[in-house]
């Protein structure tokens, strides 16, 4: 995922290291930031997490805020995106490999669920598994998938 430090505006995906992760959200104000937060903060193992506003600051965790860079024209404006982003509000639902921060953020950019950290984690296991039997054919066929949809 490419990032830069920039001055930010309202409709920015934003995102901040924790870990080994980075944790997305839509950026509106310094006052207001929509993201998959529980009552205690943000972890990915939490179930009970639910899309919420927030300040900047309960938002980061007090960790630099860095912009992530768009490879690919949104297809949403910033008021849809802002729009989208707040009417999810309360939303819950959280899965970390099917419906994750990530995968809300990029749903307000492009009207699609879809998070480039799980599908990398899941080539990567793809990828180690044995190549050979019905369990190789499968495993191929969904590499391929998810090369052809990166594709176009």
């Amino acid at each position: 995922m490419k990032t830069k430090e920039q001055a930010l505006s309202k409709g920015d995906w934003i995102v901040v290291k924790l870990g080994s992760y980075y944790h997305h959200g839509l950026y509106i104000s310094d006052d207001e930031v929509i993201h998959y937060c529980s009552s205690e903060g943000f972890s990915i193992l939490r179930k009970d997490m639910t899309v919420q506003s927030t300040d900047l600051h309960t938002f980061s965790l007090g960790k630099k805020v860095l912009t992530k860079i768009v490879e690919e024209s949104p297809v949403n404006s910033v008021d849809v995106r802002v729009d989208k982003a707040l009417s999810q509000i309360g939303a819950g639902d959280y899965d970390f490999f099917y419906n994750n921060c990530e995968h809300f953020v990029h749903d307000c950019f492009y009207n699609e669920r879809k998070s480039q950290y799980i599908d990398s984690l899941i080539i990567k296991e793809l990828k180690k598994r044995k190549t050979t039997g019905i369990n190789g054919m499968l495993d191929l066929m969904y590499l391929n998938i998810i090369k052809f949809k990166k594709e176009g």
